[in-house]
């Protein structure tokens, strides 16, 4: 083995010491970088294929798809490549849902006129917190004369920000509107007994 392949294999070597890559691939890299081990690094860091300070040796073991893909370093970068895709997807689906329930309204009215009108993820959000409380709430609305109906806002129509001041403003008159009607039944019953 003459002295340039002995340095070849020694970079190879230490690129699969620094880095999830086949022999093949660490190869190919130091080739189309002209042997500059610092370059061939930085591309492999860019892909996602330099070991981190937990991939050492001597360190503690990774989890089990992790060290599945260290012995085999040719399928490492499809592995990452299925995670990261479905973790992109999960992010997709999660974003989709929370702007879905942003957009879908909880609509109370009294006598064919709105009182308010809450997101579908504030809803839901007070009945995983608090589920004995938006039960008699919804009872007591029901039983004061309120009806509930479900609409949909425009994406283009969502903003954050006002959705939360919105509902906040809704809450405030709904409670206003259900202490209002709470006064009048009791003027009522006062007036029918006196």
């Amino acid at each position: 083995m003459n002295a340039y392949q002995n340095d070849l294999l020694e970079s190879v070597e230490y690129l699969r010491a620094h880095a999830r890559v086949s022999y093949a691939r660490a190869l190919e890299l130091l080739q189309a970088h002209d042997g500059d081990v610092a370059a061939c690094l930085i591309e492999l860091e860019r892909d996602g294929c330099v070991n981190s300070p937990s991939d050492a040796p001597g360190a503690a073991p990774q989890a089990d798809a992790e060290a599945a893909a260290q012995a085999d370093p040719d399928a490492a970068p499809d592995v990452r490549s299925a995670v990261s895709n479905a973790m992109r997807r999960a992010r997709h689906a999660a974003c989709s849902a929370l702007s879905t329930l942003l957009r879908l309204r909880v609509n109370v009215s009294q006598a064919g006129a709105q009182v308010t009108d809450l997101s579908a993820l504030f809803v839901l959000a007070l009945a995983i917190l608090c589920p004995p409380l938006l039960l008699l709430a919804a009872l007591a609305l029901l039983l004061l004369g309120y009806r509930f109906s479900m609409s949909a806002v425009q994406a283009q129509d969502v903003m954050l920000g006002e959705l939360v001041r919105g509902t906040g403003r809704s809450l405030c008159v709904l409670g206003r509107s259900a202490a209002q009607t709470v006064r009048d039944l009791f003027r009522q019953t006062q007036a029918a007994r006196g």
